[in-house]
């Protein structure tokens, strides 16, 4: 599981939250919570904006992973 779903997830633990009170929460459907905990998708821009928002204390790990798909794309592109 990815690093800012699994510190959703356990926020969703923490405000006992169901995965359709969560989903609402972030502004996405349960099934791509779902597929997201399940590691069958990997968290895209706008999903890392509404952890943002939701949870500002997360607003680090999200730059983190922002700043790793920047360099996943540039790797793919060719660029250095």
């Amino acid at each position: 599981m990815n690093r800012v779903v699994e510190a959703v997830a356990e926020k969703q633990k923490a405000l006992n939250l169901n995965e359709s009170e969560m989903a609402r929460k972030l502004g996405i459907s349960r099934t791509l919570w779902y597929l997201l905990k399940a590691g069958e998708r990997e968290p895209e821009k706008s999903f890392l904006g509404a952890v943002a928002y939701c949870f500002p204390e997360l607003q680090l790990l999200v730059n983190q992973e922002l700043i790793e798909i920047g360099m996943k794309k540039t790797n793919r592109d060719g660029r250095k």
